[in-house]
């Protein structure tokens, strides 16, 4: 008889689900520690070949959080880095499918602009190739004749009598000649004297050339007006038309218009160039300095020809290039295990505080060259949703998944002052009521309830009919905007709560994230497909739709000084707009 372990070792199909399974245990925790060391910045992304093995792997296993904490908890977390890496790659190729296109539709647009500069030389070499040879004599004449005044500046000093007669003999009489004729040849004649008369003269007679200028200047007049009657004669035009002419010419030569027009111009073609430099930046592989200088040199030019300080190729160029310069992971927060929920930005230490999902509390430096320095308060023990700060920066309340609400104080090591359960288990909302020490917090019990920071009293402000999906105050308190799993998106007044008011329906496409803008005039609403809405005014009409996510918008935010709109997408980047012209693209 066979034994049963005999039989296990010649079952091939178990064999192979054993190394298989093996198999998967490696590539797991290989990710695993992939993934720990890129939150420590120590490496980076997963790239071809390592990254399709890896998408292979989980295509074909399609590994679960229940197999995976078996072999290491921080499950989430590898296939985030997986996620992640994936989702960089696919940016990184259609980043130079991009390119290519650019660089093909300028190099078309180069090849157009030499042809046409072909044809247009042509037709000139043409043109000029069949002009009448009375225009080449015409144009000698007139070259002639603005000699004249420099020959009249100059006196012809006098001759020796036998010397005169043989110049005067050698002239011949020009008797019925046209008078033009006749002008040229006196015109002539002085050339003709100096030709003729010998040294030792002009050096005797030397003080006789000293002349009177205003003869001079009278009789190169003269000379001058006899010449622009000859061309007359000739052109069928009037020497007053002749100096119009001249006139209007100049005028047209220094037109300011034309002038700025061709500066503008320039300009276009040099951050033109800017751009081009800095995408040609980004296909530098293996020389970080080069890059850099590179896609410094493009920010620079494009700054001096006032470019867009936030144009997309500029600032992806710098920042490329810096990733390299530096490190990968330059603007990291090390020594982070959890997942980042929360964060709230402290004016009155400059720091940051954050509270992650495993239940840590922590204050980071806000200062990029310490981000190693940061302190650990205690943690609340239970998974945290959401953060919000008093406006003192005494007091931070945190939503918790199970635990309610906590109120911890931030100057004595965020021991816990205040819990409160009653009022929900699931906190997943939270936003202060601007300064007046207030604010409204919502969960999974489709309630908006108003809290007060020092005497820790709550109040119900309204009940919805569907579970919120995202909730937000306006800078100065006035009002709430909060949307629903049904695609509608509501606002009120926070001190008149009775009558809720519509102000969108998107349907299947909900409301994830909302934020106000500085002055409170826009309502920004990012939506399930990644678009954002710009809301404005009292009737909240749609201003414009930003589009770039590929994924959710997790959440918005503007800038201190209103300068820029920023959104944190489920695709693992965030995006910035400036707020000065909506229809540029992200950066």
């Amino acid at each position: 008889e066979l034994s049963h372990e005999l039989l296990i070792g010649l079952w091939e199909r178990l064999l192979q689900w054993v190394d298989g399974e093996a198999e998967s245990i490696r590539m797991y925790m290989k990710l695993s520690e992939a993934s720990a060391l890129y939150q420590q910045g120590r490496t980076e992304l997963l790239k071809p070949p390592e990254l399709q093995v890896a998408l292979n792997w989980r295509n074909s296993q399609k590994p679960n959080p229940a197999w995976g904490v078996q072999f290491n908890p921080a499950f989430e977390r590898a296939m985030v880095y997986l996620s992640t890496s994936e989702e960089e790659y696919l940016w990184e190729e259609e980043r130079k499918v991009l390119r290519q296109r650019r660089r093909l539709m300028m190099n078309r647009a180069i090849a157009v602009g030499m042809g046409i500069l072909v044809v247009v030389l042509a037709v000139v070499f043409l043109n000029t190739r069949n002009r009448p040879a009375g225009n080449d004599q015409s144009g000698q004449e007139m070259t002639l004749q603005q000699d004249v005044p420099d020959q009249g500046n100059h006196k012809v000093p006098p001759a020796t009598v036998p010397e005169r007669e043989r110049v005067a003999g050698s002239v011949p009489e020009s008797q019925g000649e046209d008078p033009a004729t006749n002008t040229e040849t006196r015109v002539c004649e002085p050339e003709t004297e100096r030709g003729q008369v010998d040294q030792p003269a002009r050096q005797v007679d030397q003080p006789a050339r000293q002349e009177d200028r205003p003869a001079r200047q009278e009789r190169n007049t003269e000379a001058v007006a006899g010449t622009e009657d000859s061309r007359a004669d000739r052109s069928g035009t009037t020497p007053v038309q002749n100096r119009q002419q001249a006139v209007t010419g100049q005028a047209e030569t220094g037109d300011p218009q034309a002038s700025s027009s061709r500066s503008a111009e320039a300009r276009r073609r040099m951050i033109a160039t800017a751009k081009e430099a800095a995408r040609a930046s980004m296909d530098i592989n293996g020389d970080p300095d080069l890059q850099g200088l590179l896609a410094y040199q493009a920010y620079r030019i494009n700054q001096g020809n006032s470019g867009a300080s936030s144009d997309t190729d500029i600032y992806y160029g710098l920042y490329a290039a810096t990733k390299k310069l530096i490190s990968p992971a330059y603007n990291i927060y090390p020594n982070i295990r959890g997942s980042v929920k929360d964060m709230e930005w402290l004016s009155r230490t400059g720091s940051i505080l954050m509270v992650g999902s495993d239940g840590t509390v922590r204050i980071l430096s806000g200062n990029l060259a310490s981000r190693d320095a940061q302190i650990s308060l205690k943690s609340t023990g239970m998974s945290n949703e959401c953060l919000a700060v008093s406006p003192d920066e005494r007091l931070a309340v945190i939503g918790t998944n199970g635990g309610g609400l906590v109120f911890i104080e931030l100057e004595n090591q965020g021991n816990i002052v205040h819990t409160n359960t009653e009022m929900g288990n699931i906190v997943l909302f939270l936003a202060n009521l601007g300064n007046s020490g207030s604010f409204v917090s919502a969960g999974t019990d489709n309630r908006i309830l108003r809290w007060d920071y020092g005497t820790y009293g709550v109040s119900e402000l309204v009940r919805t009919s569907a579970r919120l999906s995202a909730l937000k105050a306006s800078p100065d308190g006035r009002r709430i905007a909060f949307a629903t799993r049904d695609g509608k998106l509501y606002e009120m007044e926070a001190d008149n709560p009775s009558g809720p008011r519509q102000v969108g329906d998107f349907g299947s496409n909900p409301v994830w994230a909302i934020t106000y803008s500085r002055d409170g005039q826009n309502l920004v609403a990012g939506l399930l497909d990644g678009t954002v809405r710009i809301l404005r005014g009292s009737e909240r009409r749609t201003l414009s739709t930003l589009r770039g996510p590929g994924a959710r918008v997790a959440d918005l935010a503007y800038s201190p000084d209103g300068r820029f709109l920023a959104a944190a997408s489920h695709d693992g980047n965030v995006y910035l707009w400036s707020s000065a012209d909506w229809s540029a693209g992200p950066l």
